[in-house]
């Protein structure tokens, strides 16, 4: 659940910034430091999203399969887990656009591709 919802975030955040006018490494040095610094941020996002390398460490299929066993344990425990719910909608998108093979940080180019911009280091 976390490391969908919170790469999720991270990349719907940079590609706001990018449209934005602001430099990905700029913005990944000052939210590194601030509370929004994650792993996610510090480590996958750095090694992967931002060089465009979507070489699969953790595959966007098996974490659209995590999300999923999260939302069946959340029904049948009756609890709202709304956040984890549109994560895994994005994560479908990324599988829909031929992204399941791909690291989960494939996220940002499907987020990328809609806003029309790329958040990737110079």
């Amino acid at each position: 659940m976390l490391v969908g919802t919170i790469a999720a975030a991270t990349a719907e955040a940079f590609v706001l910034g990018v449209k934005a006018g602001v430099d990905v490494d700029a913005m990944a040095k000052v939210i590194s430091i601030s509370t929004g610094a994650s792993w996610q941020l510090s480590n996958q996002f750095p090694l992967r999203a931002f060089n465009g390398n979507f070489n699969p460490g953790f595959m966007t299929d098996l974490l659209h399969k995590d999300l999923g066993l999260a939302l069946d344990l959340a029904a049948e425990n009756q609890a709202l887990v709304a956040m984890t719910s549109l994560a895994r909608q994005l994560y479908e998108m990324a599988r829909a656009a031929g992204y399941g093979h791909d690291d989960y940080t494939v996220l940002l180019k499907v987020l990328e591709q809609i806003a029309g911009v790329e958040a990737r280091r110079k």
